[in-house]
Order: C-alpha cells, then structure tokens, then sequence
C-alpha cells in the first residue's frame, strides 16, 4: 500500500510525540524517584499499592489509638502513685494515733493533718486526663465524680471503662473506673470505701477518745444505754459471763431496749447474764453475778458513734470508774490500722492493674510498629523506583527516538528526482 507524504509525516510526528512523553515521563518518575501511580500503567501493581496505602493509614489509626491509651494509663498511674503515698502518710498516723503516749492536743493535730490529707486524696480521686475528662469517671464525663457531702464522700460516676481499638480485633481499657479504685477496699469488716476509712480514722482521733471501748469489762451491774437513731439497724456483739460466751445480735431502734433485753435473755443459760430495764424504762441492765464481758461489736449503720453507754455499779449502787463508750469493732483504732494496711494493698493492686493495661498497650505498640514496617517495604516496593533500571531504559529510549528522527530527516530531504537520478 502506497503511503502519502502527509500521511508519512503525520505518523513519524505522532510517533516522536509519545516518544517525547515517553522521556518526559521517565525523566519525572527519575528525579521522583518514583513509579507512575496510574493504574492504567501497571493494574496490579496499582491496586497492591493502593491495598498498602491503606493498611498503612488504619495502622496509624490504631497507633494514634494506642498513644492515647498509654497516656491515659500513665496518668492514671502517677495518681494512684500518689493515693499510695497519701494512704501511707495516713497508716503512720493511725498507729500514731493508736499510741497510749499521745495526748489530746497531738490528737487533734494528727486529726487536722487527716483532714487536709482527706482533701488531697478528693482531688485525686477526681484528678482529669489531658483532655480534661475525669480518669476515674467511668463513662460519665464529669468534672468531680466523687463529691464531698455531710455523710462523707458520693461517687457520682459509674462502672464504665473507657477503652479504643487498637487492632482490627481487640479493644483496650485505658483507664479504671471509681468504684473499683476507691469503693471496694476487701477489709475483715467487707468490702468499704476508702474515704470511709479515712473518715473512721478521723472519728478515733476525735472527740472522747480515752473512754471508747471496743471491748470492755465489767465485775458489777451495768447499765447501758442506747445511742442509736430511730432508723432501726442490727447490732451484735459478744457476751460472756459465767455461764460461757453467745453471740448476740438484735435489730435496735433509740429508745426501744426491749429487743436488747430479749435477746441477752435468749442467752441467759448460755451465759449466765440476766437484762432487765431499769426504772425509767429507757436502760439495760445486765447482772450475772459476776465478771462480765462485751466485744467484737458491729452495725448495719454507717454513723460514726459509739452504741451504747455502759456505766458499772457496785452492790451500794455507787458508780464504779468512768462511764464506757461502746463503738464498733471497726471504729477501734487498732482496727483502723488493718484497714489501712488493706487500703495501702488495695492501692497497689489497682495500680498493677493499670501497670497490666500499660504492657498490653506496650505490646500493641510494638505489634503495630512491626506491622507498619512490614506495609512501609511493600509500599516502597511497589512505590519506589529502580532507577538504575529506570535510567538505561531512559537512554534507549532517547537513543531509539533521537536515531528515528534522524532517519526521518533523511527520508523527507529526498525527492523524486533524487530516486530516478
């Protein structure tokens, strides 16, 4: 077939221009450094870089993820951190205070500093995260989940946890909810608050302390009067006497000692102890003839107060020594140092939770880091270019393209007469 001139032309000139956009292309993806992204160029490779791409960016996702969980985590640890040391300050003053050789005037100092430690340990436990969320919470976004009211300290949060994906599979806490950092304390009296037992350790410090009695000893008829509240709770507490020792326990309203006395009857054979009321009918008197004994007392109520008010006579019906206050187990001091020994473990148990939470976030950081690398060599792979491949190829085909027009020039100079010549 015979081709024109024009036509000739024409198709040499089309073929310098892909030519042109041939070396223009591979000059850019050399000084690039790298591969033409367009998947009309490569399909496969274009959608294997793309499936790199974004693996890498929901890897970066969960790293932002995992960053946020151990800042969390960090901050919750340097609070607890610093619970442990406030709860350690306090112990010290609970055995100081469970000392004999204090006085009342080092008493109330050691109750003032209490107070003020008391404080510190609210502003803990409503300590905020860099965002200005509460770290013990829950859920709940709120400024001061644990607040502070006339029957002591109210958490206001909840159970939850706040937690962020740190893989396609797994969630991560990152943080402890209130209640179970600062509400469940295990202690020989069940599970209680440590600002309960911040508040009981107030109370031993506090008012008359040398007349309170745990337990208390009597030889003589004794009287005891209730000091409880017209909301009825259970009181019980051990009785000896001559007979033997029996649990006694009876639900108690102020003003009402029938119930006491019948259940101190109850036992009577078992102990020897007799209860009758007395004249005004508003006391309990306990008589067994002999030596009696009154301990290991506890309440359903919270109230910090002593329960009865127990005063012993002689034959003559003279008061023997001072009238005895009668308080709850958990409300003696020595008590309180166990309490605050569970508190101070409690603590640290909480803290190597969150310790726990911070080596799987570690862990997840450091699977991602791999992962990300792994993504970052197959994106380069397929991203990057061989430029020393890429570079012969540029100078064939400058070459090819530089001899082709040559050629052309030679070709197209000619005419017919040079052909017949």
């Amino acid at each position: 077939m015979t081709i024109g001139s024009m036509l000739f032309t024409k198709i040499n000139t089309d073929a310098f221009s892909r030519a042109d956009q041939q070396v223009s292309d591979l000059q850019s993806q050399i000084a690039s450094g790298k591969n033409d992204p367009r998947a009309s160029v490569d399909t496969i490779r274009a959608a294997r870089l793309s499936v790199a791409k974004e693996q890498l960016a929901v890897i970066s996702r969960f790293q932002t993820n995992v960053a946020q969980v151990e800042m969390r985590l960090d901050q919750t640890d340097a609070a607890l951190a610093e619970v442990s040391n406030v709860m350690q300050r306090l112990k010290e003053i609970a055995l100081r205070g469970a000392s004999d050789s204090v006085n009342d005037d080092e008493r109330e100092t050691l109750r003032i500093e209490v107070a003020q430690l008391r404080g510190n340990l609210l502003d803990l436990a409503n300590a905020q995260d860099d965002t200005g969320g509460s770290l013990f919470g829950g859920y709940r976004r709120i400024e001061r989940p644990f607040v502070d009211g006339p029957e002591g300290v109210d958490y206001v949060g909840d159970r939850g946890r706040h937690h962020l994906r740190v893989s396609e599979t797994a969630n991560l806490d990152s943080g402890l909810d209130g209640a179970s950092v600062f509400l469940t304390v295990q202690t020989d009296q069940g599970a209680r608050g440590i600002f309960d037992v911040v508040d009981d350790l107030s109370f031993t410090l506090s008012g008359d302390v040398s007349n309170r009695r745990e337990a208390a000893e009597f030889s003589n008829r004794t009287e005891l009067s209730l000091n409880l509240g017209r909301k009825a709770q259970t009181v019980s507490f051990e009785l000896a006497g001559p007979g033997g020792r029996a649990q006694i326990s009876t639900d108690l309203v102020q003003d009402a000692p029938g119930a006491l006395i019948d259940a101190i009857n109850a036992q009577s054979a078992n102990t020897g102890v007799i209860a009758s009321l007395d004249a005004t009918g508003r006391k309990v008197v306990i008589d067994a003839g002999g030596p009696m004994t009154m301990d290991q007392m506890t309440t359903t109520d919270t109230a910090r107060k002593h329960l009865f008010i127990a005063q012993e006579y002689d034959a003559a019906g003279q008061q023997v020594g001072p009238r005895q206050l009668m308080i709850p187990q958990h409300l003696s001091q020595s008590a309180l140092v166990g309490s605050m020994d569970d508190s101070l473990n409690h603590v640290a148990d909480q803290r190597a939770n969150a310790g726990a939470l911070g080596q799987v976030a570690q862990r997840h950081a450091d699977n991602l880091s791999d992962r990300q690398l792994i993504m970052e060599k197959s994106r380069a792979g397929l991203e990057d270019l061989d430029v020393a491949k890429a570079v012969t190829e540029l100078q064939t085909l400058l070459l090819t393209r530089d001899v082709s027009r040559q050629t052309f020039v030679k070709i197209t100079q000619r005419s017919l007469f040079d052909f017949i010549g």
